[in-house]
């Protein structure tokens, strides 16, 4: 779900009878009608060409929208003003990512990432600028998974950075990002390979296009079977401007759901 000036926005991928996707769905609502109990007018969108779309935080008065395509090397982004009843859509070629490796071990040789994929979990427009993350395997140069990252301008839609996320010690993974009422941008994400998956918060720089981040809890233990989740999530705080509201969680004294602890930071710039 997601907010632009006008709209409620809602998306979800839908999937046949055997469990095999089949399409993605955009239903917006007008936010003056759902104030009011007026009657909802509905309009919905429908692709069979791109799934899982993820919403930018701070949309204006135009929701963008945008899915990963790691065969075609790149992003498939999506414009849908509050003021028309047409999308508009754009292939945007970016530097190539792996959606397979996805490995790292923390203590004892316990895997963390054996569900993760290349889903956009990450999406912001700020500043005239549209931003993009999602979690990419290993690659030449970077032992470890971690978070790729893309921003376009707004208006030329051309790539103004690429500022991934990564480190030579471990893995990022999982991000979720938003700009605060300033316009700087703030990550949430787990980090983890030395240690067990831990939650972290961050800020880009977006002159340097660098993220400096601060790992706010470490887990005791990893999951069983190897599978973390992403459950993340970064928005603007209400009055603060400087400052951004994160969730995550982290897993203490076990390995199983009742150990998870899950936590709310509030950070800042």
């Amino acid at each position: 779900m997601a907010v632009s000036a006008g709209n409620l926005w809602i998306s979800f991928n839908v999937y046949d009878a055997d469990d095999k996707w089949s399409r993605a769905v955009v239903i917006r609502y007008p936010l003056g009608e759902l104030r009011t109990a007026s009657p909802v007018t509905r309009r919905h969108w429908t692709t069979t060409s791109a799934g899982s779309l993820r919403f930018v935080t701070g949309a204006g008065d135009t929701m963008w929208f945008a899915s990963s395509d790691v065969a075609a090397r790149s992003l498939r982004l999506f414009a849908w003003p509050d003021s028309a009843n047409d999308v508009k859509s754009w292939t945007i070629k970016v530097t190539p990512w792996n959606d397979t490796q996805y490995i790292s071990m923390g203590p004892g040789k316990a895997p963390w990432l054996s569900r993760c994929d290349d889903r956009i979990t990450g999406a912001w427009r700020a500043d005239g600028r549209l931003g993009f993350l999602w979690s990419s395997g290993r690659v030449t140069g970077r032992p470890h998974p971690f978070i790729r990252a893309v921003t376009l301008d707004e208006h030329t839609l051309k790539v103004v950075a690429e500022p991934d996320l990564w480190s030579a010690n471990g893995a990022w993974a999982y991000p979720a990002a938003a700009p605060n009422k300033r316009g700087a941008v703030g990550l949430s994400a787990f980090f983890g390979g030395p240690t067990h998956p831990a939650h972290a918060v961050g800020v880009l720089d977006q002159q340097a296009n660098v993220w400096t981040t601060k790992t706010t809890a470490t887990s005791t233990h990893g999951p069983l079977q190897g599978k973390w989740g992403d459950y993340v999530v970064c928005r603007p705080h209400v009055t603060r401007s400087t400052s951004w509201v994160a969730s995550g969680f982290t897993l203490q004294g076990g390995q199983d759901r009742r150990n998870i602890e899950p936590r709310v930071v509030v950070f800042r710039a």
